[in-house]
Order: structure tokens, then C-alpha cells, then sequence
């Protein structure tokens, strides 16, 4: 497929696209000395600049990153692979503070091809902002250098405007090229808009504005009869930035929320991997389903502390503000001490591993593989070829446990048991929310009771963890005792609560339900 016609198959703006192109090209040629760009590279920076809004009439809000996931995912044989992934992260870096490490299409590419990526988005980002205000009329009339700095001429009625808004979007350019970038108005007519206030805020930085999970973008409105290829590579991608993004926080420290988030992208990550492996080489998503896992207990060994703290934390608070203990000296030392020891040592191999370059390598791989050109993928199959048989096959796996659970009978005690039951459930819930796009808004009565279920088993879990820890500490301890009494009186109540709970993910009217979204399909 052509440039001509992606724009034209997702109705693009060309007016304000061939513009922003002509005002990239410019710049491209003022700046050579500049940018230091190989020749051939003028013609990526119009292909990026003609293609940046390819996502607006999809999804506005992340336009950028359906813009790149089309590019990476159409037909678009006039581009080899590295090419493809340069124009993607064009598109992706035009709008918003940009983060290269959290790119899957920029991680797959060599030191080079990276260096050419930001040098065109750099230039692209101040050309989209010199059409701020949607006129095309602004024009560079000159282009004064004085290494490292650069002072652009504009002319034309909305110059102030649109020459402010290119300045603050010249963040990447000042981090590329190490120099200033300025504006200068010549020609200016009385009824320009010289009085007008610019808007030169630095755009938000959707890594750190948004909330943890952001709505997925969308693809089109036929997700349905999409191939499931495209589906699950452009999940991956989402899954696989909120993973990097997590990586980002755990490495500035903010929280245990970060670890938390990424072994929950890890999860997804795997689950998404499951799915693509009815179309993609199976040896590959064996290998990368292998390192997704090591992320994930590399996270899970933090993740697992930082809970058992704020649950024993939570209960020693409880403890001392009873009446009945007021004076008491602070219980269960020997716990906290140990599990602060463990969150240490869990810690320190979580960043060992991110350090390491099995890490980096995992990175890249995977960075390649849901952007790179999907050679032995099987691209015919739709979404709705197999996600109706995967979901219904979890469900099944699901409901198999009643074999080994009489739940309507006091629930076997067997914790593994009910671990298992657990696990099955995430698996369903993960494919449920990885469909849950073309399954559409009423997913969300079929995930529901499947979550509550979830979050019982996952209590009871935590209380078994607890238990077994306990028993492993070396010391004799009245308080502990009662921490333990405390724990599995509550694993009582929780076991008392679970057949409701299960009742209504088992039951004829969920199966229904369940059906319903995959007939639709």
C-alpha cells in the first residue's frame, strides 16, 4: 500500500498533512548542516510528516499511537522493515513528551537507524506545531543558522501562533541537536494575530498524566474481522509500553505501584503471547513467553513482600489502637524484620535483572518481534475465527476444577488446589480483556463476577503464603500466634464466601452471557 492511499483509507486532513510535510521538508533542507542526515532520508521525513495524523479519525486522544501501529501493521511494501519502524516512530514521537525507551519500534532498530528516528521526529514535531492553528498559512521565509542555534523567519497571519506552539515542541530538537531553536516574525499584517495569547505549554507527558492502565486505543470499528495478527501485535505493543513505563518508575523509586503494574503487564504480556500463538512461529513465542515470565517473578518476588508488609502493617495498626492493648509495645518485630530483609534481597535481584543483558536482549527481541514484518505468522485468521473456541476453552479449564473443589460442600482444603483454581481464572479474565474490544461493553458483566472470584482466591492465597512464612521464622512468639489464629480464622471466612462467589461465574446465566459475546463475534 502507497502513502496516497493510507491517507486516503483513513480520510486524513491532506490539507493540513501535505503542509506540515512542505514545512518538514523545508526545515529538513535549511538545516543539513544541522541534522547531518543521509539524502535518503528526505524521503522518510515526508512520508512521516504526510502520515502523522494517519490516527485522528480512529482515536483522537492517541492518534500517535494508532498512526504508528497502522504504519507498522498495513501493507506498506514500499518501506523495508527498518524503514517502516523509522516512519512509526515519527509518527509515534510527533505529539506528547517523548520517551525513545518506551518505543517498541525505536527499540528494535540499530544505534543508527535510532539516531535518524529522533532527527526526523525532531524536525517533524516543530513543522506540526508551525500549523498549530490548522491555516496553512504559516511559512519559513528564511532560516538563519549559527551553530548550534537555528532562528526560523515565519510569515503569514498566524505566525505568533503557530511559531509559539513550534517551540514548545521543540523539546526533542534541543535534546538532538544540543542548540536553540527561535522564532522570528517578519511581514507581520495589522490583522495578524499578534495580539493572540500562544499557547506555548509543553505538551502533557502521557506516561505520567495518565493513570496506570490507559484505555486501550481503538483499531477500527470491524476489530471483529480484523486479522487476529494485527489484534495481538498492537496489544502487545500497548502492554509492552505500560511494561517499560513501569520499568521507568521502579527505577526512580516511586513506589511499590510500579511493581505491582509491571508484573501485571508481564501477565498480560503472557496471556496476549498465548493467544498469538494460534498464528505466529510457535518456537518464538515459546522463547519470548519463557522471558516474560522471568520479568514477572523478578517483579513477583517484590510484589509478594510489599503485600504480606501492608497487610501485617494493617493489622498491627488495628492491634494498637484496641483500647484493650493501649501501652503495648509494637508486636511482631521478628515478621517485619524478616520480610523487610526479604523485600531487600527481592529487590536487589529485581534491579540485578533489570540491569542484566538478558534483559536488554529480551527487550529488543520483543521489540522486533511485534514490529518487525510478521514473516511465518499465519495473517489470514480473524479475531473472530478463534477467540470464541480460546475463550470458551479457559472457561472449560475453569470449570474443570470443580472436580477437584467440592465448593458447594466445604471446599477441599488443598491449597495448591485452590492456587491452581486462581490461575485458571486470571487466564480467562486476561483473554476476556485482551478480546474485549471486539466483544464489546458488555464484556464488563462477564468480567465482573470472574474478578470478585478472583479476588477471594487470591486472599485465600495470601493467607496460605502468610501461614507457611510464619512457620518457617525460627522464634516462639505469643503474638505471632495470634497473627496466625487472626489469618486463618479469616481464610474461614473467605472459604464460607466462595461458593457464592463461584455460583455466579458457574452458573447457567454466566455461560450464557459468555456465549452471547462470543455468537456476536
Amino acid at each position: 500500500m502507497t502513502t496516497e492511499l493510507l491517507l486516503e483509507k483513513y480520510d486524513v486532513d491532506l490539507k493540513h498533512a501535505r503542509h506540515v510535510a512542505d514545512l518538514a521538508l523545508a526545515l529538513f533542507d535549511h538545516t543539513a548542516s544541522l541534522h547531518k542526515l543521509p539524502k535518503n532520508a528526505r524521503r522518510l521525513m515526508e512520508i512521516g510528516a504526510l502520515l502523522h495524523n494517519v490516527g485522528m479519525n480512529i482515536d483522537q486522544p492517541q492518534h500517535h499511537i494508532v498512526g504508528r501501529d497502522i504504519v507498522l501493521d498495513e501493507d506498506f511494501t514500499s518501506l523495508d522493515t527498518d524503514k517502516r519502524a523509522i516512519v512509526a516512530c515519527m509518527v509515534s514521537f510527533h505529539r506528547k513528551k517523548v520517551r525513545p525507551n518506551l518505543e517498541p519500534a525505536y527499540l528494535s532498530l540499530g544505534k543508527k537507524d535510532q539516531s535518524i528516528a529522533l532527527r526526523l521526529a525532531a524536525l517533524l514535531r516543530v513543522a506540526d506545531g508551525l500549523d498549530y492553528s490548522g491555516s496553512q498559512t504559516t511559512q519559513i521565509s528564511d532560516c538563519v543558522e549559527e551553530e548550534p542555534h537555528i532562528c526560523l523567519h515565519l510569515t503569514g497571519p498566524h505566525a505568533r501562533t503557530d511559531g509559539a506552539r513550534a517551540l514548545a515542541k521543540a523539546d526533542l530538537w534541543r535534546k538532538v541537536f544540543e542548540g536553540e531553536l527561535a522564532v522570528e516574525l517578519t511581514n507581520m499584517p495589522d490583522e495578524s494575530d499578534a495580539a493572540a495569547v500562544a499557547d506555548d505549554t509543553p505538551e502533557a507527558d502521557d506516561a505520567d498524566t495518565a493513570k496506570l492502565e490507559p484505555a486501550m486505543p481503538q483499531l477500527s470499528p470491524m476489530r471483529s474481522t480484523c486479522s487476529l495478527t494485527e489484534m495481538g501485535r498492537v496489544v502487545l505493543r500497548q502492554h509492552f509500553r505500560r511494561l517499560l513505563d513501569q520499568e521507568r518508575r521502579i527505577r526512580a523509586d516511586q513506589g511499590p505501584e510500579a511493581v505491582h503494574q509491571m508484573r501485571v503487564a508481564s501477565r498480560r504480556l503472557r496471556a496476549t503471547l498465548i493467544i498469538l500463538n494460534e498464528v505466529a512461529p510457535t518456537g518464538k513465542i515459546r522463547s519470548l513467553r519463557k522471558e516474560v515470565q522471568r520479568t514477572a517473578q523478578a517483579a513477583g518476588g517484590v510484589r509478594d513482600c510489599d503485600v504480606f508488609l501492608g497487610q501485617v502493617t494493617n493489622y498491627v495498626t488495628n492491634l494498637l489502637t484496641d483500647a484493650s492493648t493501649n501501652g503495648a509495645t509494637q508486636p511482631l518485630v521478628p515478621l517485619f524484620d524478616a520480610l523487610q530483609r526479604d523485600r531487600v534481597e527481592a529487590n536487589t535481584h529485581l534491579f540485578t535483572y533489570l540491569e542484566s543483558p538478558r534483559y536488554a536482549k529480551f527487550k529488543r527481541d520483543f521489540a522486533a518481534f511485534m514490529t518487525n514484518e510478521p514473516e511465518g505468522w499465519d495473517t489470514t485468521l480473524r479475531v473472530r475465527d478463534r477467540a470464541g473456541r480460546l475463550l470458551w476453552q479457559r472457561y472449560e479449564d475453569l470449570r474443570a476444577h470443580e472436580i477437584e473443589l467440592d465448593i458447594h460442600n466445604g471446599v477441599a482444603e488443598e491449597n495448591e488446589a485452590l492456587h491452581e483454581l486462581r490461575l485458571s481464572g486470571k487466564r480467562l479474565r486476561y483473554m476476556l480483556e485482551a478480546f474485549a474490544e471486539p466483544l464489546g461493553p458488555k464484556t464488563d458483566e462477564v468480567l465482573k463476577p470472574l474478578v470478585a472470584l478472583q479476588e477471594n482466591l487470591g486472599a485465600v492465597q495470601d493467607v496460605a503464603v502468610a501461614v507457611a512464612y510464619v512457620a518457617n521464622l525460627d522464634t516462639d512468639d505469643t503474638d505471632l500466634e495470634a497473627y496466625v489464629a487472626s489469618r486463618i480464622a479469616e481464610r474461614e471466612r473467605l472459604l464460607a464466601e466462595l461458593p457464592r462467589r463461584w455460583e455466579k461465574v458457574a452458573s447457567a446465566t454466566y455461560r450464557r452471557k459468555l456465549m452471547e459475546l462470543i455468537v456476536k463475534l
